[in-house]
């Protein structure tokens, strides 16, 4: 019994851990799909200069711009398509991943889904909403659905369509 317990405070604890840290990024904004040849700070002080031009760029604090490997974009800056995202915790992004055999359902299925802040898959079927955070829900609600993957080999091979993601932080916090 007390093992249980213990078990129910570690897990209370690593949410409520994930939760401040997804609150400390929520002034975060990540941008992928800048070349990587340019010059990313001088090309982000552009960016938001473009995008806010209310706001002062000498005022922006650049913490750090790296790069990292995703999906491919959609928006578009200079003639380069763009996405913007929420920067999100890492264990809520691989708790996001966890779903995917669902959202890959949901999205074979046409159904839109979203994203709850910080970790909560909400989606519409025939009228009726669904909301789940967890993975065994997700799977038993698809099953009283009767949503299945349509295809076992639907899903894109792991370096299939990756693009350089270019991630901003800073102290100003910058409403879009």
């Amino acid at each position: 019994m007390k093992i249980d317990s213990l078990r129910y405070q570690l897990q209370e604890l690593q949410d409520k851990m994930e939760d401040m840290e997804n609150r400390s990024c929520r002034g975060n904004i990540r941008i992928r799909g800048l070349p990587e040849y340019k010059n990313l700070e001088s090309d982000i002080t552009d960016f938001f200069s473009i995008l806010a031009p209310h706001l002062s760029t000498s005022k922006l604090e650049i913490d750090r711009i790296h790069r990292a490997l995703e999906r491919p974009p959609q928006e578009e800056y200079e003639g380069h398509p763009l996405q913007r995202f929420a920067d999100i915790a890492p264990a809520t992004i691989a708790k996001r991943r966890s779903f995917k055999p669902i959202t890959a359902v949901l999205q074979q299925n046409n159904i839109k889904y979203r994203w709850d802040f910080p970790f909560r898959l909400h989606f519409l079927h025939h009228g009726k909403q669904y909301s789940t955070a967890d993975l065994e829900e997700a799977t038993e609600l698809l099953h009283h659905l009767h949503l299945k993957q349509r295809s076992p080999n639907s899903e894109p091979s792991h370096d299939e369509g990756l693009r350089r993601e270019t991630c901003y932080s800073s102290h100003n916090r910058i409403n879009l």
